[in-house]
């Protein structure tokens, strides 16, 4: 899919280089931000996507694998860091899960506050009738609210064995700065990207 998108963006937009190396790395122009990267074997590509929650960059990354041979790629593979050369926290699939617990639990509290009642009906205590309805819509906003933080950390790619000739992509969640910088190694080649956030 994201091979479609890059082709159709080739199209109709123009591109410039960004940063000098034999990788050819190059941006499309806004709204869509891609980076491909190319070497001998392989190709990775790199679209900017919507910020998470608005506090963290979120990345669609694709691998080509264009070798004899099978090569592994997961978020192992990839490293990023700012313009100052510090490391960037890339959020792992584990993360996501733990999170997505935390948010429920949350949600569970703050409308049980450890007592059941109603703070809509002025504190009054629920009848069972009345009670099953907000256990229920409780438990709905708890499902609803961590489903897709489970099903995101399910697209982060860890370890997946790519067969020569085959493609794998999933998302790349990082703490936000202005400059990030991707060093993507896989097979012992080495691909780059570098993203400005305005």
């Amino acid at each position: 899919m994201l091979q479609i998108v890059v082709l159709h963006l080739l199209s109709a937009c123009a591109f410039h280089q960004i940063v000098g190396s034999s990788n050819q790395e190059r941006s499309f122009d806004p709204p869509h931000k891609v980076v491909v990267s190319t070497t001998k074997n392989g190709r990775v590509e790199l679209e900017k996507l919507t910020d998470y929650e608005g506090k963290r960059s979120q990345f669609a990354v694709t691998y080509f694998n264009k070798s004899a041979a099978p090569s592994t790629f997961g978020l192992e593979n990839i490293s990023a860091s700012d313009s100052m050369g510090q490391c960037i926290r890339m959020y792992t699939d584990q993360d996501f899960i733990r999170e997505a617990r935390d948010k429920a639990a949350s949600i569970f509290n703050q409308s049980y506050g450890g007592y059941i009642y109603d703070n809509l009906v002025g504190n009054l205590p629920l009848n069972t009738q009345q009670q099953a309805i907000f256990n229920s819509s409780i438990e709905s906003k708890a499902g609803m609210e961590t489903e897709e933080m489970i099903v995101l950390g399910a697209m982060i790619p860890v370890k997946r064995r790519v067969p020569p000739n085959t493609s794998t992509s999933g998302l790349v969640f990082l703490n936000k700065t202005p400059v990030t910088i991707f060093k993507i190694t896989v097979a012992g080649e080495e691909y780059s990207a570098l993203f400005t956030n305005e």
